[in-house]
């Protein structure tokens, strides 16, 4: 297996809704979630759930969806374009 096994390990670390809110709704800083429009992950109700929570707990939240699935980074274009629009982003929420 080319994989860090300590990746497939369970957390150490629960939080629960009410802490995962406490912490969102403290980031004073801009949020940009990056998804791969193809995932596997982003059609789970859970995480659609997830995502509907962090729109409204954080202030300034951005979702950005790349054509691909779960390893779109390693394509040079989607590549490309996730480091334009990250850097923009960055360059946009300067303060």
């Amino acid at each position: 297996m080319r994989a860090d096994l300590r990746l497939f390990a369970s957390s150490a670390v629960r939080l629960t809704l009410s802490q995962i809110e406490t912490v969102l709704r403290s980031l004073e800083c801009p949020v940009l979630d990056i998804w791969a429009k193809d995932s596997t992950d982003r059609t789970l109700a859970h995480r659609q759930a997830m995502l509907a929570l962090c729109k409204e707990w954080v202030r300034d939240y951005t979702v950005l969806e790349l054509p691909g699935d779960h390893h779109f980074h390693l394509n040079p274009e989607v590549a490309a374009a996730l480091s334009r629009s990250a850097l923009s982003f960055i360059s946009d929420n300067r303060a």
